[in-house]
């Protein structure tokens, strides 16, 4: 019969062994995560790194792209910090032939233009091959380009969340605008705004050239390589951007905040 030291004993070596074997479950557990996530960078990495050589990536989840069958999937790119720096959107698009052509697209995160654009291996009968020579011709025509995108945040309840939007209309997500075609002095401008809880919180007005070899119309005005009456354009941009984060409506911008766009 055991005595009570006994029995005491007996009663912490069984609790030890509970909580040692559930931190043996619980550790190979992470363990396999870790594992399975490794798994899925190294995967990531050895598609994407090429358009964009990022520290991580994640995939995009949203129901928005269930409309565009041609999208295989978006992921986002980020730095060693955890800070997004660019998007990469895996499409398999048709070519006039009707042959499966397999691409890759990646997009800076805060301008959105390209930076990065490759083929995805063929595979198939009906796969379309580009030869490496036509590949350096397009990329020579779309690297750089800015394209317009527009984000925006789904609401998994059924609920009319229209309370919410605190400027009528103003629905959350980032917009962005162009000119189609370039102004005399090569620029193309764009607007883009972002709205967060029906409120806008950034705004930009800007202008690329379509050479290259100069800088965004804002940074070659403070450089005095453009040049307008008055003020540089870059404060003339900032000024009026700036009033609209506070008149918040864009439909009365001239009357409420008193400037023209």
């Amino acid at each position: 019969m055991m005595t009570h030291a006994q029995l005491k004993q007996f009663i912490a070596e069984a609790v030890l062994l509970l909580i040692l074997g559930a931190a043996m479950v619980i550790g190979s557990y992470f363990v396999s995560q870790d594992n399975a996530n490794k798994r899925v960078q190294n995967e990531y990495h050895a598609k994407f790194d090429i358009v964009l050589d990022s520290y991580s990536y994640e995939k995009v989840k949203s129901k928005a792209l269930n409309d565009f069958p041609e999208i295989k999937g978006v992921y986002i790119g980020f730095n060693a910090a955890g800070s997004p720096e660019g998007y990469v959107i895996d499409l398999t698009v048709k070519s006039p032939e009707g042959q499966d052509l397999g691409i890759l697209v990646a997009l800076d995160y805060e301008s959105t233009r390209i930076v990065g654009l490759s083929l995805t291996q063929a595979s198939g009968d009906n796969a379309y091959v580009i030869s490496d020579e036509v590949m350096d011709q397009i990329k020579d025509r779309m690297i750089g380009r800015q394209i317009p995108l527009a984000f925006l945040t789904e609401d998994s309840s059924d609920d009319d969340d229209s309370e919410n939007i605190t400027v009528p209309g103003l629905n959350d997500g980032v917009y962005y605008a162009q000119r189609l075609y370039d102004d005399r002095n090569k620029y193309i401008d764009y607007v883009e705004m972002e709205v967060e809880n029906g409120v806008i919180t950034k705004i930009k007005w800007d202008a690329f050239c379509t050479d290259r070899t100069n800088k965004d119309r804002s940074e070659a005005s403070l450089r005095g390589a453009y040049e307008i009456s008055g003020l540089d354009w870059a404060t003339q941009s900032y000024t009026l951007c700036h009033a609209l984060l506070e008149c918040q409506d864009p439909r009365h911008y001239r009357y409420r905040c008193g400037r023209y766009m």
